[in-house]
């Protein structure tokens, strides 16, 4: 649970600074974009222009900050 909150926290943050991020799902998949929104059970992805993509929060086991801007991508 509190690597729940942490993850939660990130994510917030990532919203919050228009971070590119990456994301390591239970199942392996490694989807990086934007952060579009963040709700209370899941994560909405932006991978692409007008692309947004559902996660559900604990479906994220880690969040890793990308270096380049969305624009680099």
């Amino acid at each position: 649970m509190e690597q729940l909150k942490t993850i939660a926290t990130s994510l917030g943050q990532a919203y919050e600074l228009n971070c590119v991020v990456q994301l390591t799902l239970v199942d392996g998949q490694r989807p990086s974009g934007l952060i579009a929104a963040v709700e209370d059970q899941s994560v909405l992805l932006n991978q692409q222009a007008g692309v947004v993509h559902q996660i559900d929060m604990d479906t994220i086991i880690a969040i890793d900050f990308l270096p380049e801007s969305w624009w680099q991508r």
